[in-house]
């Protein structure tokens, strides 16, 4: 059995406001198997989102941030 991590929170109190909005987009759409090809997590993306679908959850999740971040 594998253990599963939990994602991390996305209201700005995990490490996701550190990476950079093209990694964040390519994690959504593509998995994070893209960075890690030995991963076997459950964050395996979704490539039938459109670039434009991305963009907006990426601004929804940037709107959960606190305003210093």
């Amino acid at each position: 059995m594998i253990n599963q991590r939990l994602p991390p929170p996305l209201n700005g109190t995990a490490h996701t406001w550190h990476h950079s909005p093209d990694q964040l987009f390519q994690v959504i759409r593509y998995g994070y198997k893209k960075f890690d090809p030995n991963y076997k997590g459950k964050m395996l993306g979704n490539e039938d989102l459109s670039e434009d679908d991305v963009w907006s959850i990426l601004e929804y999740i940037k709107s959960m941030w606190p305003e210093n971040i």
